[in-house]
C-alpha cells in the first residue's frame, strides 16, 4: 500500500464510479480497477461493491476512506512544513451541490485556456459543514461551500464554532428546501402533496452524514422519520436512484435545466429554508485562485434568493 493507492480510493469515493475516477486520475479504467483489486486482496476485504450505476462502499471501505483522507491531509501538511510544496495548491470543499462543482470545472477550464492548468495542484472534496470547519481550521483547504438550515446559520453555537476555528461565513444565497423525486413518483398524483406519506418510501441519504445530529435540520422534518433508508456515498448515484425508483431525497434549489437533465422534479417544503454560504479562514493569506473561483460560483448561484 502507498499514498498513490490511497488517493485512488478517495478519488473513486468522490467521483462515485471507477470510470469517472479513472478520467480524473488520467488512468485507464482497467488499470484503476486492477489497482483497487490488488489493494482489496492485500487488505483482505472488499472496499466497494461495483454495479452498473456506480460503486457503493462497504463499511470497511468507508472506514478506509476516512483514514486515507486523514493520511493524505497530514502528508500535504508535512509537505508544506518542509517547503517541498512548490506547486500552488487550491482545495475547495463541497456539500455535493452541482453549482459548486460547475464553478470548479469552469475554473479548471479558464486555467487550461490560459495555459496555466499544469501549474496548480487543484482538489475538490466532499465534506459536510462540520468536517469543513475542522479541515479549514487545520489549514488543509482554502474554502468550503456549506448548505445550512436557516436556523443553524444564525445560531450562537454556529458562530461560536466559527470563532473557535478562526473562520468566517459569507452568505451567498438563500434557498427553499425541497423534496426531490422521480417525475413518475406516485405521490405526485395527489394534491396537495402528501408529505406525511413520504415515510412509506425509502429516503436517500449520504453515508457520512448523521441524520440524528443536532445540527442537522432534516431531523426536524417529521416525514424523514422512516425505517426505509438508502445510504449512498456519491451524489450522482443518489440522483440516479431517485430518478429511477420511488426513493426520494432532500434538496436545495437547482436550475430547471439541471433537474430536466437528471430526470427528477422537486416539491417545495413549507417553512423550510437553507442558507448557502462560503466558509473561509478569517486571517488568511488569500489564495490567488480564491477570487476568480468565488466569482464563478456567484455566477452559478445567481438563481438563489439574496435574502
Amino acid at each position: 500500500m502507498n499514498l498513490e493507492l490511497l488517493q485512488y480510493i478517495c478519488t473513486v469515493y468522490e467521483a462515485g464510479s471507477i470510470n469517472r475516477a479513472a478520467k480524473r486520475l488520467y488512468l485507464s479504467q482497467p488499470n484503476l480497477s486492477n489497482a483497487i483489486h490488488k489493494l482489496e486482496h492485500e487488505l483482505g476485504f472488499n472496499i466497494m461493491i461495483r454495479s452498473t450505476a456506480g460503486v457503493t462502499f462497504t463499511e470497511q471501505g468507508l472506514a478506509l476512506v476516512r483514514r486515507a483522507k486523514r493520511v493524505l491531509e497530514e502528508y500535504a501538511s508535512i509537505q508544506q512544513m518542509s517547503g517541498k510544496a512548490h506547486i500552488p495548491r487550491f482545495r475547495v470543499l463541497t456539500p455535493n451541490y452541482p453549482p459548486v462543482e460547475k464553478a470548479f470545472t469552469e475554473l479548471c477550464g479558464q486555467l487550461s485556456r490560459q495555459g496555466r492548468l499544469s501549474g496548480y495542484y487543484l482538489r475538490l472534496s466532499r465534506a459536510v459543514w462540520t468536517e469543513s470547519i475542522r479541515i479549514l481550521g487545520a489549514k488543509q483547504a482554502d474554502l468550503a461551500v456549506a448548505a445550512l438550515p436557516d436556523n443553524t446559520a444564525g445560531s450562537t453555537d454556529f458562530q461560536a464554532k466559527l470563532r473557535e476555528n478562526g473562520l468566517v461565513f459569507q452568505r451567498l444565497g438563500l434557498s427553499h428546501s425541497y423534496v426531490k423525486l422521480a417525475r413518475g413518483h406516485p405521490l405526485l398524483q395527489e394534491s396537495p402533496f402528501p408529505f406525511e406519506k413520504l415515510c412509506e418510501y425509502p429516503l436517500t441519504y449520504y453515508s457520512h452524514d448523521n441524520l440524528d445530529a443536532p445540527w442537522n435540520g432534516m431531523k426536524y422534518l417529521p416525514f424523514t422519520v422512516t425505517p426505509y433508508k438508502i445510504y449512498i456515498d456519491s451524489g450522482s448515484t443518489r440522483t440516479q436512484i431517485i430518478a429511477n425508483t420511488n426513493a426520494w431525497g432532500i434538496s436545495v434549489k437547482m436550475r430547471q435545466e439541471d433537474l430536466d437533465r437528471e430526470g427528477v422534479c422537486v416539491v417545495e417544503i413549507p417553512d423550510c429554508r437553507t442558507v448557502i454560504g462560503c466558509l473561509l479562514r478569517e486571517n488568511r493569506e488569500e489564495n490567488p485562485l480564491e477570487a476568480p473561483y468565488l466569482e464563478l460560483l456567484r455566477r452559478e448561484l445567481d438563481f438563489l434568493d439574496l435574502e
